[in-house]
């Protein structure tokens, strides 16, 4: 079956409407969600909009077989991201990042994991988030220990690829400092 829910709600003074979906094609779980906002006039800044959206799309593969595991795809845009890599420093000063409503600097995102069970007290896993405009992203990995009934240990990390951060210090006049990518090393 297929599960559907609307919600209209208010946040930080601005307007949200959204829209989430949930359903399956078998073994493959597949979501999506869609947001749209409208901007309180005193959040907006002179080079924002005073509307936009944001949706995320994914599914899930879950399997028992060799002790169980699942591969987890996810696709997400955000409108109000910035359009190339010379925006990305004032995108760190906007007041919806400073306060933790978004995360991302870019528009378009991709996003792998896969997780097994490798014994019924340990499972590994790896993930991939993209930046699909710049190409930079993160990959990790973690393990799981299971020691106890609702305790775990968890290990893991991640490690940033793609191009970095960019200073001229060959010229006369350095160039200021800009950014390659987003997650670059």
């Amino acid at each position: 079956g297929v599960q559907t829910c609307a919600l209209p709600i208010s946040f930080q003074k601005d307007r949200v409407v959204g829209f989430s979906t949930a359903g399956s094609l078998g073994a493959i779980s597949i979501y999506g969600d869609f947001a749209w906002t409208w901007s309180s006039p005193d959040l907006i800044q002179a080079d924002d909009e005073e509307t936009f959206g944001r949706a995320t799309l994914g599914m899930t593969w879950t399997w028992a077989e060799a002790g169980g595991g699942h591969i987890n795809g996810e696709v997400y845009w955000q409108e109000d991201g910035a359009s190339n890599t010379d925006l990305y420093l004032s995108e760190t000063q906007d007041p919806r990042f400073l306060r933790g409503e978004r995360w991302f600097l870019a528009r378009f995102y991709g996003m792998l994991s896969i997780q097994q069970a490798l014994t019924p007290l340990f499972q590994a896993a790896v993930s991939l988030l993209t930046n699909l405009e710049d190409g930079s992203g993160l990959i990790g990995s973690n393990f799981v220990w299971s020691v106890g009934q609702d305790v775990d240990v968890v290990m893991g990390g991640y490690g940033g690829y793609g191009d970095g951060l960019s200073i001229s210090t060959m010229a006369l006049r350095p160039t200021p400092l800009t950014t390659e990518s987003e997650f670059g090393a």
